[in-house]
């Protein structure tokens, strides 16, 4: 005797997304949004030409640059460090 088959449910199809799918994709969108005007609010304040001494090299760029180099560093520092520590730890 064959074994039957399991009863099939249908499931309303929702465009492939969920409503917790669309919610986080609106939060993202709107925080994308914040953060680019900030970021254009911070450009606009900051225009203004200045010159970093380190050491013997000196740079002279827009302040909104300089702090924008200054915070990739910063990150790209703490990503690597943070990678670093989940490597051993996982030895």
């Amino acid at each position: 005797m064959a074994d039957p088959q399991p009863p099939t449910t249908t499931v309303a199809s929702t465009g492939g997304t969920s409503s917790r799918q669309r919610r986080g994709l609106i939060i993202r969108l709107v925080t994308a949004a914040v953060l680019v005007i900030l970021l254009v609010i911070f450009i606009v304040q900051n225009r203004a030409s200045k010159t970093l001494h380190l050491l013997w090299a000196e740079l002279s760029a827009p302040l909104w640059l300089l702090l924008l180099i200054c915070a990739a560093l910063g990150f790209l520092l703490g990503f690597l460090l943070a990678a670093y520590r989940r490597s051993r730890r996982s030895r």
